[in-house]
């Protein structure tokens, strides 16, 4: 397995396991967007020239806060690689990239179903922080 920052070179790749996750983006925005905004980290798993998985995060400021977090937003395994370990590498090599940019917080959500996902955050060191999310998209 091999973990990289992803590029503009992977956008097919990771548009395809996007839709899987129901993102409603297109290929072209993906291409666009890949590597844009300087706050976001995304990084791709392959196994070989297979794409096996992807994680994202944005790192957030706030004036309010002394110092930067990343908010983790998206981990994503292919099924057929789910228990071997490429989500817990996708989320340390996140990690990593934050920290050599001086973030020290991290912060991940994830559904009230997904035991699995929780299980691994936990595994990795992330605390049950019992928030209380809420969710909203405005039509313009």
């Amino acid at each position: 397995m091999i973990i990289k920052k992803a590029d503009k070179n992977d956008a097919e790749k990771l548009y395809d396991m996007c839709k899987l996750m129901g993102s409603e983006t297109t290929l072209e925005a993906m291409r666009e967007n890949i590597g844009k905004d300087e706050r976001e980290i995304l990084h791709i798993a392959y196994d070989g020239d297979y794409a096996i998985g992807y994680c994202t995060g944005l790192i957030i400021s706030s004036v309010c806060n002394r110092d930067s977090r990343m908010d983790v937003e998206w981990l994503f395994v292919r099924e057929a690689y789910r228990n071997k370990g490429v989500g817990g590498e996708l989320i340390k090599s996140v990690e990593k990239e934050a920290v050599s940019k001086n973030v020290l917080h991290f912060h991940i959500s994830t559904g009230t179903e997904n035991d699995a996902a929780k299980a691994l955050y936990l595994k990795m060191g992330y605390n049950d922080a019992e928030e209380m999310i809420l969710d909203k998209t405005l039509h313009g």
